[in-house]
């Protein structure tokens, strides 16, 4: 394998390496950033694997959440491994005391288009990637026989600068499978689901940090809390993606419908509850969407709840690309990663 990527086998005498090229026709793409050490510690990113010049966010988590996202990879990857994942029998799952399900819906839409939705949780996955573990798995999830359950009980350890010592936060995985078909009904996932709630429940203050903006959920989200008279503040990367977010069905672009909706607002008589500022980089007061952007995805409600990881507010993350985002409770560490946006970043006062 690795010699078909022009990567010498002398380099990596210890690595065994393997690549997926993961597509569901025609707009299904994977959209997923993270990785996954040992199944004990992860990277939950808003950057991929490249060169671009963008300001991105990566959260470093421990705990019983890496299980979760360890599954998610599982469910992606949907082809046999050449050689079994040394973790995978691992005994890293707690004792589950509450749980989330997502039931099969016969709502008209397709969920079948993906490689796991006939796969049963827990023996049927495993069996899926290599049957010599199966029995194994099986025997200790019998009592998770539930289809797609999500553990709620789940917490990682939070070091950062402003607060070292904030410890053990409540967190659970909000992710999506991909859609391949055009279309803008598939909202019954757990992402979408979780970013309508967090709108839905806010009575004081909704921020939100990404490259795009222009899903109707979204944007129809923002217009209702503000004529709750909650705060709306969105930061937005100016410029970004727009030769895509133009061609059809894609939402068109974000400063566009970003003066669309405060038309609505000012009809609705409430256009001062929100407030839109385009990123700009630190100590660069001026807009420069070549050298200059950001790649952040970032929800907070309230500033007590946050929901973060590789969702955009656009066309693309909300009906069809495969994400994982992390929904998180704690008003500490929301207070350090807003000190941090605007340590980082000149938005605040120029955007």
């Amino acid at each position: 394998k690795l010699n078909d990527m022009g990567v010498p086998a002398s380099d990596c005498n210890y690595i065994h390496f393997e690549v997926l090229n993961y597509h569901r026709p025609i707009l299904g793409t994977l959209h997923v950033k993270y990785m996954i050490v040992d199944r004990k510690l992860m990277l939950l990113s808003s950057n991929n694997i490249n060169d671009k010049p963008n300001l991105e966010m990566s959260v470093h988590m421990t705990g019983p959440i890496v299980d979760s996202f360890y599954d998610t990879f599982l469910y992606n990857w949907s082809h046999e491994f050449e050689e079994p994942l040394p973790c995978l029998a691992d005994e890293h799952r707690p004792v589950v005391e509450r749980r989330a399900h997502i039931d099969d819906r016969d709502d008209g839409n397709d969920y079948n288009d993906t490689p796991f939705e006939k796969i049963e949780y827990g023996e049927s996955v495993d069996q899926h990637h290599n049957n010599a573990y199966s029995n194994n798995m099986s025997q200790r999830r019998d009592d998770e026989h539930q289809e797609h359950e999500f553990s709620t009980s789940l917490h990682y350890h939070a070091i950062n600068p402003h607060n070292p010592s904030i410890g053990t936060v409540p967190m659970i995985v909000a992710n999506r499978h991909p859609k391949g078909t055009p279309g803008h009904k598939d909202v019954l996932n757990p992402q979408d689901t979780a970013w309508i709630c967090l709108m839905k429940m806010a009575k004081e203050e909704i921020f939100i940090h990404t490259p795009d903006f222009n899903a109707k959920p979204a944007l129809q989200g923002i217009r209702e809390a503000c004529n709750r008279g909650v705060k709306a503040t969105v930061w937005i990367s100016y410029g970004y993606n727009s030769a895509k977010e133009r061609m059809p069905f894609q939402g068109g672009t974000s400063d566009h419908c970003v003066k669309r909706l405060y038309k609505q607002l000012e009809s609705d008589g409430c256009h001062t509850s929100l407030v839109v500022c385009w990123f700009m980089d630190v100590d660069v007061p001026q807009i420069d969407d070549k050298n200059h952007r950001c790649h952040i995805k970032f929800m907070s409600v309230d500033n007590k709840m946050a929901m973060f990881g590789s969702g955009n507010m656009d066309v693309q993350s909300w009906y069809h690309s495969a994400e994982v985002n992390v929904i998180c409770e704690s008003p500490e560490l929301v207070a350090s990663w807003h000190h941090i946006f605007i340590d980082n970043e000149s938005t605040a006062v120029y955007g």
